[in-house]
């Protein structure tokens, strides 16, 4: 076991608010994570039986301390409820610090660590502080992380090890915490420039994973800006510009209702909304010129989207290869798939995350079949596996995009099917004008071949679309849609999807399925035809 340097604590002035998570926790009663509510036990409750690895790990996060009790109020019964609040979470950190004192368990992993490192010492800042006991615990927290920093992980999980050593370096005082700092502060800047992408997006594709960055980058900020100069200002000044940079991608991948759109590992209720990342910006003095998702089309050329809006309709498409290559952990088999909102209101959606945990549902929807996509034969367009694992990669090249004032068209394809005979590829166009979206799917190089492939085009309605007689959907501000397909045949089926972890909600799928004609095309058409 590590000992605790003996450390004083930095004289920082007052910081920008956190950001504040929704109350999950009745202190003494329950924990609620990813909408799973267990029972808080009166001791040894670090390692609850039959809890997953995903819970465990929230509940040593100590993301809970940040919550909306925290929000002070005149009247005498909201001030008790805050100062009860406080006693308790105090009194929980020094459980976790009697309860834990082996360096062994869930707690001690690097990954959870450094989060609670960080949720300790803003804690501190936003209450009566940290017992001595617990502050004790908490550089011995920083030391054991310091040597055990997950290099073998990299992307978001490294970016956390990093901010963890640098507010533990700027809330210690000493050569010890400056060594922390200097490991921070360096390893931050050099993983910004290696996962922020030239158009601002996080390189794992996630738009949730992009959000969670997003705010760590922020409290950087917020932390370092009143540290006197301890972050140089050469490093402050690159963090602000990539802060920005990424509020500007974030920005341009909303969809109407001005959240996130569901590729790779998603999920709302994980990471900060929009709105709060944006409100939390301004507070920082970062510039979001950009404060609404995109009115016309563009093409993130860095990190492989394309974003058209067109007549009322948006369209988010993904014709990015799996990245990164290094570590495609929460890659999904979703080439050329994309999400379509007509107004303010999502019209098809990709199936969404609510598991982390191996097993059947974590490959389903990880999985094409789960996607506004092409499936061929059953098959994954990237071989998915083990939960966070992939091994034969689509890669996809764009081979037009075109966008004026009365068409966007993005035109691309991948090889994610180059293990079946004829080796095909998938090729997909979009044209959105004021009429409407036309969507080709083409399956190439099956000519010559004996081969005829299943051939499948899904589109997952989100639970407030109601499909109606006729081809025809209804939106949920009343609008009405109308479908077509030339090339092969249409049903509607039922369906499910994911918005949150632990959750499920019922809907409807359009499934069309293609004549056997060897090279086959598939011609989608969506219209709002009282537009």
């Amino acid at each position: 076991m590590p000992v605790a340097p003996k450390l004083d604590l930095r004289p920082l002035s007052q910081v920008q608010s956190w950001l504040l998570k929704p109350v999950c926790w009745a202190p003494g009663e329950a924990f609620t994570f990813l909408n799973e509510r267990r029972p808080q036990l009166a001791s040894g409750q670090w390692e609850q039986v039959g809890a997953s690895k995903l819970w465990l790990y929230n509940l040593h996060y100590f993301d809970y301390l940040l919550t909306e009790p925290m929000i002070e109020s005149s009247s005498v019964h909201a001030e008790k409820v805050f100062t009860d609040y406080q006693q308790r979470c105090t009194t929980l950190i020094d459980e976790w610090v009697a309860q834990n004192i082996s360096v062994r368990g869930t707690g001690w992993e690097s990954y959870p660590t450094s989060l609670r490192i960080v949720n300790w010492i803003k804690w501190h800042g936003e209450s009566s502080g940290l017992s001595l006991a617990a502050q004790s615990s908490l550089a011995q927290q920083v030391q054991w992380l310091a040597s055990r920093l997950e290099f073998h992980i990299l992307a978001n999980h490294l970016f956390a090890n990093a901010k963890a050593l640098v507010f533990a370096g700027l809330f210690f005082d000493g050569a010890r915490a400056d060594a922390w700092l200097a490991k921070g502060v360096a390893l931050v800047s050099r993983e910004l420039q290696e996962q922020i992408l030239e158009d601002g997006a996080h390189f794992e594709l996630s738009p949730m994973y992009h959000a969670t960055l997003l705010e760590d980058v922020c409290d950087l900020i917020n932390y370092a800006s009143v540290a006197s100069g301890a972050v140089p200002e050469t490093a402050l000044s690159a963090w602000r510009a990539f802060a920005e940079r990424m509020l500007r991608w974030q920005n341009d991948m909303l969809h109407p209702d001005g959240e996130i759109a569901f590729f790779n590992d998603a999920a709302f209720g994980i990471a900060r909304t929009p709105a709060e990342l944006a409100d939390y910006a301004k507070r920082l003095g970062l510039n979001n010129d950009n404060t609404s998702p995109a009115v016309d089309s563009c093409y993130l050329r860095a990190s492989g989207f394309g974003v058209m809006s067109k007549g009322g309709f948006t369209v988010i498409a993904k014709v990015a290869s799996v990245a990164p290559s290094y570590q495609p952990g929460h890659t999904h088999a979703d080439s050329l798939s994309c999400e379509v909102s007509y107004g303010v209101d999502r019209v098809f959606v990709n199936a969404g995350t609510s598991i982390y945990s191996v097993g059947d549902l974590r490959h389903q929807q990880r999985s094409t079949a789960a996607h506004n996509t092409l499936e061929l034969d059953g098959e994954n367009s990237s071989d998915v596996w083990g939960g966070f694992r992939v091994a034969r990669r689509a890669n996809t090249a764009v081979k037009v995009w075109s966008n004026d004032e009365k068409a966007t068209f993005l035109h691309a394809c991948h090889d994610g099917y180059r293990n079946l005979p004829g080796r095909p590829n998938h090729t997909r166009q979009w044209r959105l004008n004021v009429g409407g979206l036309q969507v080709i799917d083409q399956v190439n190089s099956l000519k010559g071949t004996s081969y005829r492939p299943e051939v499948v085009v899904r589109w997952l309605m989100h639970p407030t679309i109601q499909p109606i007689e006729g081809h025809r959907l209804k939106t949920a501000s009343g609008h009405e849609l109308e479908w077509s397909i030339e090339g092969g045949d249409g049903h509607i089926l039922p369906a499910l999807w994911y918005p949150k972890f632990g959750t499920e909600e019922a809907t409807h799928c359009i499934v069309i399925k293609a004549a056997d004609e060897g090279d086959c095309r598939l011609k989608f058409n969506l219209y709002a035809p009282n537009a």
